[in-house]
């Protein structure tokens, strides 16, 4: 076949699978989708509502919750979800590729209470027979599954490294995708994952079907974009930016991995108890067992922006206090000249920051009092000016604290 032949019945065989995949159940890696979150009821709902009408397998991907201590009725949402969406405490489903080795099935938030013939009653068994249905090049395939594995745990108030990791461990999945609880995600976002993995070299089948470019021992690490945005009924008219890609060589945001490496690397290291820096230590233990990373635009995610008030800075005054402290963690773990200069513990930086907060204002009265003003007027540039000195301000005082704390780290 002459060479340029070939790309191009390739470059067409790609397009078609991210239009409608035709590949069969078999091929499919099973996903496990694990999210971390703490009281973010209203857009947690957002984010699993859309991570229950993918474009994937329904049977080949699950969805594992782990709050650590919400106080805000996230457990009775993910309950009014289940009801919704007709979901199954419990869900078995058999395919001729793992029907001589069933799943253990994991209960949900909820199951502890129920009887034996309840949960017998609500647990599903289907056949491949009763599953399949026919892709327009009449390849057998299983999207029409209405089961999908929807675990919620809850967990007394630990850190985010701590959540991440008690879902790790739970999931079943080959794959793993890392999500934050504040992001929504478009139909295809599990499929982009996977297929971010598809070699193009690879030939169709006789059949017309093609093979996935993943074993669980996948080196790969993809990155999704996270696109913030002011309308997430409709994320895609956000126009995307350079910075929606972290450029970190790990970050737990819109990521996935084999599970197999996240197991070997010794999983997120717990340690880090408060905001910040667990996964780019994590992605210093990764990058050590020799992975790559790929940054694709196909798996998105979108977060809300939230409009800025006065009323946030305590919030956002303790978050970067808890992220200096952690970079104290981060640094005495992987004491070297980039993760100095990526954390920027570095006495210039200390130096230009004192002088533009010459007096500790950022701390005064009336520092919230000219941000509100500034805010009020619409001065946006100034205000986005005087925040970030205050937002480095607050960081620096956080490694301090650290520096002392963690002094015989």
């Amino acid at each position: 076949m002459h060479i340029a032949e070939k790309w191009k019945r390739q470059a067409a065989a790609l397009e078609a699978l991210w239009v409608y995949p035709c590949l069969k159940c078999a091929d499919y890696p099973f996903v496990s989708v694990i999210i971390p979150t703490y009281n973010r009821r209203a857009i947690l709902e957002k984010c699993l509502s859309a991570l229950l009408v993918q474009t994937y397998p329904h049977d080949k991907y699950e969805i594992i919750v782990i709050d650590d201590g919400s106080t805000d009725g996230t457990g009775e949402m993910v309950d009014r979800l289940v009801e919704e969406y007709g979901l199954t405490r419990q869900s078995i489903i058999v395919t001729e590729a793992d029907a001589e080795v069933k799943r253990e099935v994991e209960p949900v938030a909820g199951i502890e209470d129920r009887t034996e013939a309840e949960i017998e009653d609500k647990t599903e068994v289907r056949t491949k027979a009763e599953t399949d249905t026919e892709c327009r090049h009449g390849v057998k395939r299983c999207v029409t599954c209405r089961s999908r594995r929807l675990i919620y745990e809850w967990q007394e108030h630990t850190s985010a490294a701590a959540a991440r990791n008690r879902g790790i461990r739970k999931a079943v999945g080959d794959l793993v995708i890392l999500l934050d609880s504040d992001i929504v995600t478009l139909p295809d976002f599990i499929e982009a994952h996977v297929f971010a993995r598809l070699d193009p070299a690879y030939e169709a089948r006789e059949d017309g079907t093609f093979r996935i470019g993943f074993s669980p021992d996948d080196k790969t690490i993809v990155h999704g974009r996270v696109i913030y945005t002011e309308d997430l009924d409709n994320p895609t008219s956000t126009q995307k930016r350079i910075s929606d890609i972290s450029m970190a060589f790990f970050a737990g945001g819109n990521v996935s991995i084999a599970r197999k490496w996240l197991l070997k690397a010794g999983l997120f290291d717990e340690d880090f108890t408060e905001y910040g820096w667990e996964d780019l230590e994590l992605g210093q233990r990764l990058k050590k067992l020799g992975l790559r990373v790929v940054r694709s635009d196909k798996p998105a995610g979108y977060h809300l922006k939230h409009e800025f008030s006065v009323a946030k800075l305590p919030a956002i005054r303790k978050r970067e206090i808890q992220r200096g402290r952690m970079a104290v963690i981060y640094y005495k773990k992987h004491p070297t000249f980039s993760v100095r200069m990526s954390t920027t513990m570095i006495q210039p930086f200390y130096w230009l920051v004192g002088l533009l907060t010459l007096g500790g204002w950022p701390d005064r009265p009336g520092a919230a009092r000219r941000i509100d003003r500034l805010d009020k007027r619409g001065s946006r540039g100034l205000l986005g000016i005087l925040l970030q000195i205050m937002i480095y301000y607050w960081y620096i005082q956080g490694i301090k604290e650290g520096a002392i704390e963690f002094r015989d780290l």
